[in-house]
C-alpha cells in the first residue's frame, strides 16, 4: 500500500524547532496536520505551533513494517528528523536526516522539500 510523507516542522512553546515526517495513507495535507496536532499532544507539546506552510507533501513510498504498524494502529506514523543551526544562527539540514530516512524506506530517488516559511519560526 502506498503511503504519503509530509515533511513537517513545529515550534514548541519553549521555542525549540521539531523536524519530523508524518506518514499517512492518503495525500491529504489537512489530515496530516490533524495527525501532527494529535501526536504533539501525546508528547506533551500542546502549545506547539504547526501550520500548513510547514507541513508539506514530500514523496510517497511503500511504508516499511515498523511505520506500517504505526499507521495501522493510530492512523499515522511519525519519523523524527533533525534540524540544527550553527554558531552564526544559520539553519541547515544535517545530511544524515533525510539520507537516514531514504535508506530506511528504500527510496532511490528523493528530493527533500525545503520549507520556505521556516524563518517565521526563528524570528
Amino acid at each position: 500500500m502506498t503511503s504519503f510523507v509530509f515533511d513537517t516542522y513545529a515550534k514548541t512553546g519553549k521555542g525549540k524547532i521539531l523536524h519530523f515526517d508524518v506518514v499517512i495513507d492518503e495525500q491529504n495535507q489537512q489530515k496530516a496536520l490533524n495527525c501532527v496536532k494529535e501526536w504533539l499532544k501525546t508528547i506533551d507539546e500542546k502549545a506547539a505551533t504547526v501550520t500548513s506552510e510547514n507541513c508539506c507533501f514530500c514523496h510517497s513510498l511503500e511504508a516499511p513494517t515498523e511505520l506500517r504498524q504505526q499507521i495501522n494502529d493510530q492512523g499515522y506514523a511519525i519519523y523524527k528528523l533533525e534540524l540544527m543551526h550553527n554558531k552564526r544562527g544559520v539553519w541547515f539540514f544535517p545530511e544524515s536526516s533525510h539520507i537516514q530516512l531514504m535508506k530506511y524506506v528504500g527510496c532511490v530517488k528523493y528530493t527533500p522539500n525545503i520549507v520556505k516559511n521556516l524563518t517565521n519560526f526563528t524570528s
